[in-house]
């Protein structure tokens, strides 16, 4: 499974910059869908057929017996969800700001030369703005199983395979955060730091709430940062 994750890291990284380079929309929104088809194949449904083979679908709706915390947690899910949108709101701004005063400058150069990608803050991920309203469409489908798909597989599915392999949850948790990173590799190592924070924040949420159904509210947390993005 690892393995299939370095390689999707890696065919993400050329089909990124194959978007970037891309002029017309068709390309573009190929691209697009090919990623929301993957996200379903293989973090979706990829969670939901080793879940089931390993006897452990109800994973997906309430947390494993793995998973609790040796000492019971009495945090209102409001708090905690006020930090992550704070957090998150952060994550936001950190990206706006470098994006905007990196417009501007280009808007003032006016060279003539090839523009060069604009990095902002949280990485480079300037090509997935939609430039019409069918490119939209698609980038909202993106968020959406991405904030789905991605906490199935690894909020839920690979941290409890690895801890049904290991024994440790915490080893299991650790390992899961920088293979989400390096998944958006595509975004430059800026946005492979800053999504392996979002990583870290979204299991803190995922293990510290107490309501029963915890990755839906992970779902929204996940997908709330990228439908803004």
């Amino acid at each position: 499974m690892i393995g299939i994750f370095a390689w999707r890291a890696g065919v993400g990284a050329r089909d990124y910059e194959t978007l970037k380079a891309a002029n017309e929309t068709s390309i573009r929104q190929r691209i697009m869908a090919s990623w929301v088809l993957e996200g379903v194949i293989l973090f979706g449904l990829g969670s939901v057929l080793a879940l089931y083979f390993t006897g452990r679908l109800p994973a997906l709706l309430q947390l494993p017996s793995e998973f609790k915390l040796p000492v019971p947690v009495d945090t209102d899910p409001r708090r905690i969800r006020f930090v992550g949108y704070m957090i998150c709101c952060g994550l936001l701004l950190g990206s706006v700001g470098p994006l905007a005063t990196a417009l501007i400058q280009r808007k003032k150069t006016n060279s003539a030369e090839s523009p060069q990608p604009i990095r902002a803050g949280a990485g480079d991920f300037t090509a997935l703005y939609p430039r019409n309203n069918a490119e939209a469409i698609w980038g909202v489908l993106l968020s959406l199983s991405a904030g789905v798909t991605e906490e199935m597989m690894f909020r839920v599915t690979l941290p409890l395979l690895l801890t049904m392999t290991t024994g440790n949850m915490w080893l299991a948790f650790a390992l899961c955060i920088p293979i989400f990173g390096l998944l958006h590799y595509y975004q430059g190592w800026n946005g492979v730091a800053v999504t392996s924070v979002a990583a870290l924040l979204f299991t803190v949420i995922y293990l510290t709430t107490t309501l029963k159904r915890r990755t839906p509210d992970n779902n929204t947390m996940h997908a709330k940062p990228d439908l803004r993005a």
